[in-house]
């Protein structure tokens, strides 16, 4: 199941504990709300990419709008970058070819 960062309180809601919160807290299988856990990892199965049913845990995440900006942005300057290499080369070519 995939740590939903930033939002950890929903773990901790059905009785998992991060150690990295500085939880000093240990599990015991009986801390565990087998039903809230259930709920949980169907609501976040519903994003997965091949449907609920899937065993391939990638999931789509629908309040990450900003990564696909950053996709398309960080793409685009890089096909800009290769560009422009491409350009300036061609253009130190012609240039060396008329002296």
């Amino acid at each position: 199941m995939n740590t939903p960062i930033g939002q950890e309180a929903k773990l901790s809601a059905v009785g998992i504990h991060l150690p990295a919160r500085g939880e000093e807290r240990v599990e015991c299988p009986g801390d565990l709300d087998e039903e809230a856990l259930e709920r949980l990892y169907q609501s976040y199965a519903a994003y997965k990419v091949r449907g609920s049913n899937s065993s391939l845990e990638l999931a789509r995440e629908p309040s990450r709008g900003w990564y696909y900006r950053g996709f398309i942005s960080v793409s685009a300057c890089c096909f800009l970058l290769v560009l422009l290499l491409w350009l300036g080369v061609r253009l130190m070519a012609q240039l060396s070819l008329a002296a």
